[in-house]
Parts: structure tokens; sequence; C-alpha cells
């Protein structure tokens, strides 16, 4: 598990997300991967709640990382609104809704996880 968490806290599992995220809300919405039985808005909820978890174990600012990652989801909208009618995408306030909660959601339960971790360390 050690080197488990010693990965997370580069900077590239952050990056890497960042990027597939960038390049899922950049593409025409008939090729994304997902099956019908995931809702859009839960999509957005669970990759910002994973990058904001990602981010914090990089840099544990939870102040930072939640108003980067509510700003990331902005670009995000923005980004959508400028591609082509034909991609079938456009800014959306829910989808910003989605992925803000999903930052915060992020954000405690890295705070869980994190107190879970020093209380079995103590434990030890």
């Amino acid at each position: 598990m050690n080197i488990f968490l010693k990965t997370l806290a580069s900077i590239y599992p952050t990056l890497g997300w960042t990027l597939t995220i960038l390049v899922l809300c950049s593409m025409p919405s008939e090729h994304i991967p997902m099956t019908e039985s995931v809702s859009d808005k839960f999509a957005h909820f669970a990759v910002f709640g994973l990058w904001s978890f990602l981010a914090l174990w990089y840099k544990p600012n939870y102040l930072k990382v939640g108003i980067l990652g509510v700003a990331f989801g902005l670009l995000i909208e923005c980004i959508q609104k400028s591609l082509p009618e034909s991609f079938h995408r456009s800014f959306d306030w829910i989808d910003l809704v989605a992925d803000s909660i999903g930052v915060i959601l992020g954000l405690i339960t890295f705070g869980i996880f994190t107190q879970i971790i020093r209380m079995k360390n103590i434990n030890s």
C-alpha cells in the first residue's frame, strides 16, 4: 500500500485525470464511452470528485483545490460552449453544479480517507 500512496502523492495521477476529463468533455457526445445506465450528471459528479481527491493527495490544500476544481468545471463548460453544434455539447449550469458537488464530496472523502489512514497508523 505504501507504493500506491506514494504514487498518489505525485502530480501524475492528477495531471492524467485532468487530461482525461478535458478529452472526454471535448469529444462529440455520441463518442463518449458511457453506458446508458450512467446519468450525465452522475458522471460529472464522479469525475470531479475523483479529480479533487487526487489533487488533494498531491497538494493537501482544501481551499485551493476547491476553488480550482470549481474553476476547472467552469472552464470545461466554457470549452463545451465553444465546440461545434455537431458535437452536441453546450454550457450547462446543472453540469457545473454537479461538478462542484463532486469537488466538495471529493474533499470530504479525502478528509475521511486520511483520518482512517492516520487511525490505522496510530493503532499499528
